[in-house]
């Protein structure tokens, strides 16, 4: 950017000679004319790095991790990782241009998909103070709601093959890890 700008007061200066040049108050370009000049044919270019570079250069955080699991029914499986976490949202899932993605022949719809995002609670290292995100059938997600604590059964470190509400007889982190490590991972 040093080397545009640097051409760009060059050029001031070669032209400064050609009467052409001379600003309505007769004076010739000088620095400020030549960054305005600068400025004014490199806007798309300024965005970019105020939008991108600046931030990244002056230590704003990224955003929290995110873990992204898969539904898939337990069929005849164990969890490997029981997960607490809190739901921040409960969407439906769009069903894109005439209802395309609810089509029973893709191999990947889910009946009535519903994304939940949230962020986990415990789950060991690997998972603790991420946000997820996980799309699943809407009958799985029983009467889990917005703000309310769940745990989730894993398997392969992304699939999720169960999801409950902690009940509300658990009150408070030790409880709810209580019940966590009792559970046993029904689906519906």
């Amino acid at each position: 950017m040093g080397k545009i700008l640097f051409n760009a007061l060059q050029q001031a200066r070669e032209k400064s000679n050609n009467p052409r040049c001379m600003l309505s108050s007769g004076n010739r370009y000088d620095l400020g004319e030549a960054m305005s000049v600068f400025f004014r044919r490199h806007k798309i270019v300024l965005c970019i790095v105020f939008m991108f570079v600046l931030p990244a250069a002056c230590g704003v955080p990224p955003s929290k991790p995110r873990q992204t699991f898969q539904w898939e029914w337990p069929a005849d499986r164990t969890a490997e990782k029981f997960l607490l976490a809190t739901v921040t949202s409960i969407e439906k899932q769009k069903t894109g241009l005439m209802g395309v993605n609810k089509s029973p022949s893709i191999a990947d719809t889910l009946p009535d998909a519903h994304r939940i995002t949230g962020t986990i609670i415990d789950g060991g290292k690997q998972f603790k103070k991420k946000y997820f995100s996980l799309l699943l059938p809407k009958v799985e997600l029983g009467d889990v709601a917005v703000h309310d604590t769940v745990g989730l059964g894993i398997v392969e470190n992304t699939i999720c093959i169960c999801i409950s509400k902690v009940p509300d007889t658990a009150k408070g982190r030790d409880r709810q890890m209580q019940w966590l490590s009792s559970w046993r991972c029904q689906s519906g």
